[in-house]
Protein backbone atom coordinates (compact mmCIF):
# COMPACT_ATOMS: atom_id res chain seq x y z
CA UNK A 1 0.00 0.00 0.00
CA UNK A 2 1.24 3.51 -0.79
CA UNK A 3 -0.17 6.95 -0.01
CA UNK A 4 0.47 10.41 -1.46
CA UNK A 5 -0.99 13.91 -1.37
CA UNK A 6 -1.07 17.01 -3.55
CA UNK A 7 -0.54 19.90 -3.53
CA UNK A 8 2.15 19.97 -0.89
CA UNK A 9 2.64 22.44 0.67
CA UNK A 10 -1.00 23.53 0.92
CA UNK A 11 -2.45 26.77 2.26
CA UNK A 12 -4.65 26.88 5.36
CA UNK A 13 -8.27 26.48 4.33
CA UNK A 14 -7.16 24.91 1.07
CA UNK A 15 -8.16 21.60 -0.48
CA UNK A 16 -5.88 18.70 -1.29
CA UNK A 17 -6.23 15.30 -2.91
CA UNK A 18 -5.10 12.11 -1.21
CA UNK A 19 -4.20 9.09 -3.34
CA UNK A 20 -3.94 5.57 -1.94
CA UNK A 21 -2.61 2.74 -4.09
CA UNK A 22 -3.11 -0.90 -3.12
CA UNK A 23 -1.16 -3.42 -5.20
CA UNK A 24 -1.40 -7.21 -5.28
CA UNK A 25 2.04 -8.61 -6.08
CA UNK A 26 1.24 -12.23 -5.24
CA UNK A 27 0.58 -15.05 -7.70
CA UNK A 28 -3.06 -15.32 -6.55
CA UNK A 29 -5.99 -12.90 -6.84
CA UNK A 30 -6.90 -10.91 -3.72
CA UNK A 31 -10.47 -11.01 -2.36
CA UNK A 32 -12.20 -9.06 0.40
CA UNK A 33 -9.62 -6.28 0.30
CA UNK A 34 -10.18 -3.64 3.01
CA UNK A 35 -8.40 -0.25 2.97
CA UNK A 36 -8.90 2.54 5.50
CA UNK A 37 -7.59 6.03 6.21
CA UNK A 38 -8.30 7.96 9.42
CA UNK A 39 -7.58 11.64 8.80
CA UNK A 40 -5.68 13.58 11.47
CA UNK A 41 -7.18 16.42 13.48
CA UNK A 42 -7.17 19.59 11.39
CA UNK A 43 -8.02 17.84 8.11
CA UNK A 44 -11.62 17.13 7.09
CA UNK A 45 -12.93 14.71 4.48
CA UNK A 46 -14.56 16.63 1.59
CA UNK A 47 -15.75 13.81 -0.63
CA UNK A 48 -15.26 12.94 -4.29
CA UNK A 49 -14.23 9.42 -3.26
CA UNK A 50 -13.25 7.25 -6.25
CA UNK A 51 -12.02 3.64 -6.26
CA UNK A 52 -10.72 2.29 -9.56
CA UNK A 53 -8.50 -0.45 -10.88
CA UNK A 54 -5.25 0.61 -12.49
CA UNK A 55 -6.89 0.30 -15.92
CA UNK A 56 -9.67 2.72 -14.93
CA UNK A 57 -12.42 0.17 -14.21
CA UNK A 58 -14.54 1.24 -11.25
CA UNK A 59 -14.50 -0.95 -8.13
CA UNK A 60 -17.67 -1.18 -6.07
CA UNK A 61 -17.24 -0.97 -2.32
CA UNK A 62 -19.07 -0.85 0.98
CA UNK A 63 -18.17 1.01 4.15
CA UNK A 64 -16.31 4.31 4.32
CA UNK A 65 -12.75 5.54 4.20
CA UNK A 66 -12.45 5.86 8.00
CA UNK A 67 -13.78 2.48 9.13
CA UNK A 68 -12.64 0.71 5.96
CA UNK A 69 -13.58 0.39 2.31
CA UNK A 70 -14.45 -3.22 1.52
CA UNK A 71 -13.77 -3.78 -2.17
CA UNK A 72 -16.22 -5.62 -4.36
CA UNK A 73 -15.18 -7.86 -7.25
CA UNK A 74 -15.23 -5.88 -10.52
CA UNK A 75 -14.92 -9.10 -12.55
CA UNK A 76 -16.77 -11.64 -10.38
CA UNK A 77 -16.76 -14.50 -9.71
CA UNK A 78 -13.24 -15.65 -10.56
CA UNK A 79 -10.82 -12.71 -10.44
CA UNK A 80 -11.22 -11.15 -7.00
CA UNK A 81 -10.99 -7.53 -5.95
CA UNK A 82 -7.48 -7.41 -7.36
CA UNK A 83 -6.03 -9.71 -10.00
CA UNK A 84 -2.76 -11.53 -9.38
CA UNK A 85 0.58 -9.82 -9.71
CA UNK A 86 1.14 -11.51 -13.06
CA UNK A 87 -1.62 -9.40 -14.63
CA UNK A 88 -0.43 -7.09 -17.41
CA UNK A 89 -3.54 -4.87 -17.55
CA UNK A 90 -3.04 -3.15 -14.16
CA UNK A 91 -6.07 -4.94 -12.66
CA UNK A 92 -3.85 -5.99 -9.75
CA UNK A 93 -3.78 -2.34 -8.66
CA UNK A 94 -6.50 -0.31 -6.92
CA UNK A 95 -6.30 3.49 -6.80
CA UNK A 96 -8.34 5.40 -4.22
CA UNK A 97 -8.62 9.19 -4.42
CA UNK A 98 -10.58 11.66 -2.32
CA UNK A 99 -10.62 15.36 -1.46
CA UNK A 100 -9.80 16.78 1.96
CA UNK A 101 -9.68 20.27 3.53
CA UNK A 102 -7.04 21.84 5.77
CA UNK A 103 -8.55 23.80 8.67
CA UNK A 104 -8.69 27.57 7.93
CA UNK A 105 -6.84 28.51 11.13
CA UNK A 106 -3.79 26.31 10.53
CA UNK A 107 -0.44 27.94 11.20
CA UNK A 108 2.30 27.96 8.54
CA UNK A 109 4.71 25.00 8.60
CA UNK A 110 2.14 22.80 10.36
CA UNK A 111 2.61 19.13 9.50
CA UNK A 112 -0.24 16.64 9.21
CA UNK A 113 1.05 13.05 9.06
CA UNK A 114 -1.56 10.57 7.92
CA UNK A 115 -1.32 6.79 7.39
CA UNK A 116 -3.42 4.66 5.07
CA UNK A 117 -3.92 1.05 6.09
CA UNK A 118 -4.40 -2.21 4.25
CA UNK A 119 -6.54 -3.96 6.85
CA UNK A 120 -7.31 -7.31 5.23
CA UNK A 121 -7.36 -9.52 2.16
CA UNK A 122 -7.90 -13.18 1.37
CA UNK A 123 -7.10 -15.58 -1.47
CA UNK A 124 -10.65 -16.90 -1.88
CA UNK A 125 -14.05 -15.21 -1.53
CA UNK A 126 -14.84 -14.70 2.18
CA UNK A 127 -11.71 -16.65 3.08
CA UNK A 128 -9.42 -16.15 6.08
CA UNK A 129 -7.58 -12.87 6.35
CA UNK A 130 -3.92 -13.17 5.32
CA UNK A 131 -2.85 -10.20 7.44
CA UNK A 132 -1.97 -10.66 11.09
CA UNK A 133 -1.42 -6.91 11.35
CA UNK A 134 -2.48 -4.09 9.04
CA UNK A 135 0.09 -2.68 6.64
CA UNK A 136 0.55 1.10 6.60
CA UNK A 137 2.04 3.84 4.48
CA UNK A 138 2.49 7.39 5.71
CA UNK A 139 1.99 10.67 3.87
CA UNK A 140 2.60 14.04 5.53
CA UNK A 141 1.28 17.32 4.16
CA UNK A 142 2.67 20.68 5.29
CA UNK A 143 1.01 24.09 5.30
CA UNK A 144 2.78 26.79 3.30
CA UNK A 145 5.47 29.01 4.81
CA UNK A 146 5.62 32.79 4.58
CA UNK A 147 8.23 34.04 2.13
CA UNK A 148 10.47 37.09 2.48
CA UNK A 149 12.63 38.90 -0.03
CA UNK A 150 15.00 41.82 0.59
CA UNK A 151 16.48 43.97 -2.15
CA UNK A 152 18.60 47.11 -2.47
CA UNK A 153 16.49 49.62 -4.37
CA UNK A 154 19.24 52.17 -4.81
CA UNK A 155 21.44 54.78 -3.18
CA UNK A 156 21.00 58.50 -2.64
CA UNK A 157 23.59 59.45 -5.22
CA UNK A 158 23.40 57.96 -8.68
CA UNK A 159 25.76 59.14 -11.41
CA UNK A 160 28.48 57.79 -13.65
CA UNK A 161 30.91 57.75 -10.73
CA UNK A 162 28.53 56.14 -8.22
CA UNK A 163 26.33 53.32 -9.52
CA UNK A 164 23.21 52.30 -7.52
CA UNK A 165 25.00 49.36 -5.93
CA UNK A 166 27.78 51.58 -4.55
CA UNK A 167 27.63 54.09 -1.69
CA UNK A 168 29.82 56.77 -0.19
CA UNK A 169 30.15 57.59 3.51
CA UNK A 170 27.02 59.37 4.74
CA UNK A 171 24.94 58.34 1.73
CA UNK A 172 21.42 56.97 2.30
CA UNK A 173 20.58 53.49 0.99
CA UNK A 174 17.05 52.32 0.35
CA UNK A 175 16.03 48.71 0.86
CA UNK A 176 12.70 46.98 0.31
CA UNK A 177 11.50 43.96 2.25
CA UNK A 178 8.57 42.06 0.72
CA UNK A 179 6.78 39.48 2.86
CA UNK A 180 4.31 37.07 1.29
CA UNK A 181 1.97 35.73 3.96
CA UNK A 182 0.00 32.53 3.22
CA UNK A 183 -3.54 31.88 4.41
CA UNK A 184 -3.80 30.88 8.04
CA UNK A 185 -2.91 32.17 11.49
CA UNK A 186 0.54 33.52 12.35
CA UNK A 187 0.62 34.48 16.05
CA UNK A 188 3.57 36.56 17.27
CA UNK A 189 4.90 37.11 13.76
CA UNK A 190 8.12 39.16 14.00
CA UNK A 191 10.40 40.48 11.24
CA UNK A 192 14.00 41.42 12.04
CA UNK A 193 16.72 42.85 9.82
CA UNK A 194 20.24 42.97 11.22
CA UNK A 195 22.17 45.63 9.32
CA UNK A 196 25.79 45.18 8.36
CA UNK A 197 28.49 46.99 10.32
CA UNK A 198 28.72 50.61 9.17
CA UNK A 199 25.01 50.92 8.39
CA UNK A 200 22.44 52.62 10.64
CA UNK A 201 18.66 52.59 10.42
CA UNK A 202 17.22 55.96 9.30
CA UNK A 203 13.49 55.65 8.60
CA UNK A 204 10.67 53.66 7.04
CA UNK A 205 9.26 54.90 3.75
Amino acid sequence: IAKGDEPDPVTAGGALVYTITASNLSAQPAFNVIVSDTLPAGIAFLGNLCVNLGNGTSITFTGNITSGLVFGDPRAPVVGSLASGTDTNCTNIAIITFDALIQPGAAPSSQYPNAAALQAYSSVPNGPDFLTNSRFDLASVTTANPAMRKALVGTEISNTNNVPSEATIGEVLTYTVVISVPEGVMPNFIVTDTLDDGLAFVDCL
